[in-house]
């Protein structure tokens, strides 16, 4: 049967008891302890609370291994988000660096066409040129790099 976390007061309000919010104040810090200092406030916050839910029926006098291997999925279910998070935003830097490389690549390879068929650098024939290809190109580039088929 659950221990219940919570005492009663004189006034008959519910309240952690100090030595339980020292046990978990305790648990908490020595998770967020584990994530690296890059970590946002917002990480850090959002594991602590999730430490004191996943601890919310569970006491000091509880089996210290069940409460490491507690600690020890939040603490990887969060690395894991914190690293998934980071791939993202660098895959957003590479396709944003992989789109200019292929505006410039469509300049240069255009400089390079017969000006009767694409146009004089700076011409509105080269611009309409530039944007009609550019358009189709850049449907594949976004599909491409989106990892949509």
């Amino acid at each position: 049967m659950p221990r219940s976390p919570r005492v009663r007061t004189r006034d008959g309000s519910a309240s952690l008891s100090s030595a339980r919010r020292a046990w978990l104040s305790q648990l908490k810090e020595e998770s967020v302890r584990k994530l690296p200092p890059t970590a946002s406030a917002a990480v850090r916050a959002k594991l602590r609370i999730d430490v004191e839910h996943a601890l919310r029926l569970r006491g000091p006098d509880d089996p210290p291994l069940e409460l490491q291997d507690v600690l020890a999925t939040l603490v990887a279910e969060t690395l894991m988000h914190l690293h998934e998070t980071g791939r993202q935003a660098q895959q957003v830097g590479m396709k944003a660096e992989l789109v200019t490389f292929a505006k410039w690549a469509l300049g240069t390879a255009l400089n390079e066409c017969p000006t009767h068929l694409v146009g004089a650098p700076g011409s509105g024939h080269r611009t309409q040129t530039t944007r009609v290809v550019w358009a189709e190109l850049g449907l594949i580039l976004e599909k491409t790099l989106s990892g949509a088929e």
